[in-house]
């Protein structure tokens, strides 16, 4: 008798717990909006006037509780210098991916470099066997 109660009722449970996935409306979640930096740096710039609040900014923007937060911390490790508008940091920029495009270069001749060390410690040339002549 007590095995009969226990199956109808974990048979009751399991049916609501059916019916109720089942009576669940289908959300379409809208794509996420992506923001560019000026746009990030815009809405974080008006998160710090006085008297605004960051919840107030996170419901005008529709952002989640921790993205305005995030960009926040994100952008005070970036020095002052870079973010102000109008500032000469093109020139920086060009040095600074010349100098990534040097150092990709370097990289790839470093790696060339191993890899013919590599194939002549295990006896052969780039792939091809090497002969090797016994006395």
């Amino acid at each position: 008798m007590l095995y009969a109660r226990l199956l109808l009722a974990m048979n009751a449970r399991d049916l609501t717990f059916a019916s109720h996935q089942a009576q669940e409306p289908a959300v379409a979640r809208a794509p996420r909006q992506q923001y560019t930096l000026a746009e990030k740096l815009a809405i974080v710039r008006e998160s710090q006037q006085p008297g605004i609040s960051q919840a107030s900014i996170s419901r005008k923007y529709r952002l989640g509780k921790n993205v305005l937060w995030g960009w926040r911390k994100s952008l005070a490790t970036v020095p002052s210098g870079l973010l102000q508008e109008g500032s000469s940091a093109s020139p920086d920029l060009q040095t600074l991916r010349d100098r990534i495009a040097e150092l990709e270069r370097l990289l790839g001749q470093k790696t060339f470099e191993i890899e013919l060390l590599r194939s002549r410690l295990q006896g052969t040339h780039l792939g091809a066997p090497t002969v090797v002549q016994s006395d």
